[in-house]
């Protein structure tokens, strides 16, 4: 027959039994107002990063655009003849 100071002595009766406390404190303390108002913070500082990031991307790509337009759409000045057409290059984002 299985005694309870058997089962005390047992190292997994002690993870299960801090498994199920730790479980407890995380209900309650995700459960409060102060942890929602963090995480909805954390979420709007996550998305203005993300739209910083694209502004950021956007801009360096129009950069790229003009500056691969303005090298082969420039004729040299040495040269009176037309410049070569070129095609500009879509960047996927």
């Amino acid at each position: 027959m299985v005694q309870i100071q058997d089962i005390m002595k047992d190292q997994r009766t002690w993870l299960f039994l801090g498994g199920v406390a730790v479980g407890a404190a995380a209900v309650t303390i995700l459960g409060s107002k102060a942890a929602r108002d963090l995480a909805v913070a954390g979420l709007a500082q996550g998305m203005k990063m993300r739209d910083d990031a694209e502004a950021a991307l956007s801009s360096i790509k129009e950069d790229a655009e003009d500056v691969y337009v303005q090298k082969f759409r420039v004729p040299d000045d040495d040269d009176d003849a037309e410049c070569p057409s070129a095609e500009v290059k879509k960047i996927e984002m």
